[in-house]
C-alpha cells in the first residue's frame, strides 16, 4: 500500500490528478542497475527484486472494530483493519523498450 486515493471515480482521478503513478510503475520496472529512485519508496526487501509486470489495485479500508473493542484485545491478537477489493485501477502493465507503458 503507497497511497490513498479517496475521491471517486478513482480512474478519472488517476487520469488527471494522480497520473504521476505511471511514471511510477515504469521506474520500479526499470533494469535494478542503476537504481531507480522511486525504488527508494519501497520497503528494503522489495529494492532488490524487480519484476516485469506490475498492476494497481484498490481496495476500500475500514475499521475492524470500534477503537475500544480493539483495544480491549491482547496486541498480538490486534485486527485493525478490513479491506474489500473494490476495482483495478491500472490493468497489467509492462515496461516496453521505449520505456513507456504498454498494457
Amino acid at each position: 500500500n503507497i497511497w490513498f486515493i479517496g475521491f471517486k471515480p478513482h480512474k478519472q482521478m488517476l487520469e488527471h490528478r494522480e497520473r504521476w503513478l505511471y511514471s511510477f510503475l515504469a521506474q520500479l520496472l526499470r533494469p535494478l542497475d542503476p537504481p531507480a529512485p522511486a525504488r527508494s519508496l519501497l520497503a528494503a526487501s522489495s529494492r532488490r527484486t524487480s519484476g516485469t509486470i506490475a498492476k494497481v489495485d484498490m481496495y476500500r479500508y475500514r475499521m475492524a472494530e470500534p477503537l475500544l473493542q480493539i483495544l480491549r484485545a491482547p496486541a498480538a491478537d490486534r485486527v485493525w483493519w478490513r479491506r474489500e477489493h473494490e476495482e483495478i485501477l491500472v490493468p497489467p502493465v509492462v515496461l516496453r523498450p521505449d520505456g513507456n507503458l504498454a498494457y
